[in-house]
C-alpha cells in the first residue's frame, strides 16, 4: 500500500466524528466546491474526507495515465485505494456528476467500501441510444464537436463551458469560478478526461448497485436531462429521487443549502452507526 496516497491525491480529513463521508467531485471543479456541505456534514458530527481524482488538478496531474485512466474504471480504483490507505470502509459515498459513476464503479468493485450512495447530477451514459429509447442528452456528433472545441480554443471554450453548465445567469461569479477552475487545468488531460467521461456507458455497472442509493437532479441541467436521472433512479433502485429547485449542473453551488439538506435527510437512515 503506498502510503503517500492521501498527499497524492491532495486528500484532506474534515471533522472527527465517528461516521465518515467521502465526497468526489465532477469535472472541471476541485475539491473546494464541497466547502458548504463539508461544513453543514462536520457540524451534524460526520467525519468528511475530500480528494482530488487524477488530472483534476494541476497539482494530480502526474497521477494521470492515458492508460490507466481511459476508463472511469481507472478512477474507480484509484478511489478503492485511497480508501484503503485511509483505513476506511462502510462509509457513506456522495459524488457529482462523473465522481458519482466513480463512486458507483467502486462500490462494486470493492463491496462494503460503502453503505450507501448519494448522486448528484450523475448519469450513467451521456449518449442517446435510440435503440432502447435511453436518452442521454447528447448526440455522438455533439460529443465530437464539444472534445474538437476544446482541442482548438481551449480558453474560449472553457469559458462559454462554463457560463453553460453552471447556469444562474443572475448570479455570474458562479461561472467565472468554474471557468477559472476548468483554466487551471491541462487542457490535453482536460480533453482526454472529459472524452471517457461523455463516451462512457456504465448502465449495467449501475444496475448491478446494491447499497442504498440516492439521486439528486436539478430541474434544468445542461448535462444530464431528467429522463436520464430518472433513468438512473430505476436502475439503482434509488430510494430517494430528489428534484432540487435550482438550475444547473452544479446544485452543490448554486443551492447548497437544498442539497445539504436532502444529504442529511438521507444521510439519518442510511449512514454508519
Amino acid at each position: 500500500m503506498d502510503a503517500q496516497l492521501p498527499e497524492r491525491f491532495r486528500a484532506h480529513i474534515h471533522g472527527d466524528g465517528g461516521k465518515t463521508v467521502v465526497m468526489g467531485h465532477g469535472f472541471g471543479a476541485d475539491q473546494a466546491s464541497w466547502r458548504p456541505q463539508v461544513a453543514r456534514l462536520v457540524a451534524a458530527g460526520y467525519r468528511v474526507v475530500t480528494y482530488d481524482p487524477a488530472g483534476s488538478t494541476g497539482e494530480t496531474v502526474p497521477l494521470y495515465h492515458a492508460g490507466r485512466h481511459d476508463s472511469l474504471f481507472g478512477f474507480a480504483e484509484d478511489l478503492i485505494a485511497l480508501a484503503a490507505a485511509l483505513d476506511i470502509a462502510d462509509a457513506h459515498y456522495v459524488g457529482h456528476s462523473a465522481g458519482g459513476l466513480i463512486g458507483i464503479l467502486a462500490a462494486n468493485g470493492q463491496p462494503g467500501l460503502f453503505r450507501s450512495l448519494s448522486l448528484i447530477g450523475a448519469s450513467a451514459r451521456y449518449i442517446d441510444d435510440p435503440e432502447d429509447g435511453y436518452i442521454g442528452g447528447f448526440s455522438r456528433r455533439q460529443v465530437d464537436d464539444l472534445v474538437a472545441a476544446m482541442r482548438s480554443d481551449y480558453a474560449a471554450w472553457a469559458n462559454g463551458f462554463a457560463r453553460l453548465m453552471v447556469a444562474n445567469p443572475e448570479r455570474p461569479h458562479l461561472s467565472v469560478e468554474f471557468s477559472r477552475s476548468l483554466l487551471g487545468l491541462r487542457p490535453d488531460v482536460a480533453s482526454a478526461i472529459l472524452e471517457t467521461i461523455l463516451l462512457s456507458d456504465h448502465r449495467e455497472d449501475a444496475a448491478r448497485v446494491a447499497v442504498p442509493t440516492q439521486v439528486l437532479q436539478t430541474e434544468r441541467d445542461p448535462a444530464v436531462p431528467l429522463a436520464a436521472a430518472q433513468w438512473l433512479a430505476r436502475s439503482t433502485r434509488a430510494g430517494d429521487l430528489r428534484i432540487i429547485a435550482a438550475e444547473g449542473h452544479f446544485p452543490h453551488i448554486s443551492a447548497p443549502e437544498a442539497v445539504g439538506a436532502a444529504l442529511l435527510d438521507f444521510l439519518r437512515d442510511h449512514a454508519p452507526c
